[in-house]
Order: structure tokens, then C-alpha cells, then sequence
């Protein structure tokens, strides 16, 4: 049995945040450094500050590699819903990759009976936060979103 998930949509509308910059010279050294961090967290043990370099890593210089560490660290920091958004997320994007793609499917065969998901969609692209959290990786025409089971403000 799937659990309820319960949404209070405080608003509605496209919110540009800026969309996917390109990976300069110092985006990709930064992008680098972060990897390295989160590398150092994921051997410490610290899967959740891991996880958090891992997407930081992502964002500076997008690519299925670090986004498949950020999906592993988040479900061993136990952030399935977080795990699953971002799996969704690399199946999307990055279809042809076999490791991500091994990856995200455990993540979400884990996550589908044990959480309640919602698929935003909207023209021009735009970001979704739940609970006052930023949720997608980045600005998209489609977003799918999963959250632990409970009441949950949304705000696309």
C-alpha cells in the first residue's frame, strides 16, 4: 500500500531561478574541489554532507558521475525521497548511462512503495521547493518529486 502523501499548494506559477549556467574554467575547479569534499565526507562516513558536495559538484559542472555519487550518498545518509528526486531526475537527463541508470533504478524500486511522488509540469521552465527546501536539481518543463509520507507545503 502507498503511502498519503497530503500537498498544500501555497503558489502556483512559473519561477525562473536562473537556469543551468556553463561549466567555465571556474565552475569546473570549484566543481572539482567539491567532488573532492564530498569524496573525503563519503569515506568519513558523513554520507549527508557527501551527498550535499556531491549535488554542489553537479551544479558547478553537471555530469551523470557526480550526480550518481549524490543519489548513493543520499540514500545511505537514509534522504530517500531526496535519493529518488534526484535518480528521477539522472534518468531523464542522462537516459544512455548504464551506471546511473543501475543506480537509480535501486533507488527508486526502493522508493516508489515507501513514498508519495507528484510530477510538476510547466511553461517556461520553473523550480519546485517543498517545505521551504529548493526540491529539483534545476529549472525543467517537467520535475519529478518525491516526499516522505505527511503533509507537505509545495511551491512551484
Amino acid at each position: 500500500m502507498r503511502p498519503i502523501v497530503l500537498l498544500r499548494i501555497v503558489a502556483v506559477g512559473a519561477v525562473l531561478l536562473g537556469g543551468v549556467a556553463h561549466a567555465d574554467t571556474g565552475n569546473v575547479r570549484s566543481a572539482a574541489e567539491q567532488f573532492d569534499a564530498g569524496r573525503r565526507a563519503y569515506k568519513a562516513g558523513d554520507f549527508a554532507e557527501a551527498a550535499r558536495s556531491f549535488e554542489a559538484a553537479y551544479l558547478d559542472a553537471p555530469n551523470p558521475e557526480a550526480l550518481r555519487s549524490a543519489i548513493v550518498a543520499r540514500q545511505k545518509a537514509k534522504q530517500l525521497a531526496r535519493a529518488a528526486t534526484l535518480a528521477a531526475y539522472g534518468e531523464r537527463t542522462y537516459p544512455g548511462d548504464a551506471t546511473l541508470a543501475a543506480a537509480s533504478r535501486d533507488v527508486l524500486a526502493a522508493a516508489r512503495p515507501a513514498l508519495g511522488s507528484f510530477v510538476a509540469a510547466c511553461t517556461p521552465k520553473c523550480a519546485v521547493a517543498v517545505d521551504g527546501q529548493l526540491a529539483t536539481v534545476t529549472d525543467d518543463t517537467r520535475s519529478v518529486v518525491f516526499l516522505e509520507p505527511g503533509a507537505h507545503s509545495v511551491r512551484v
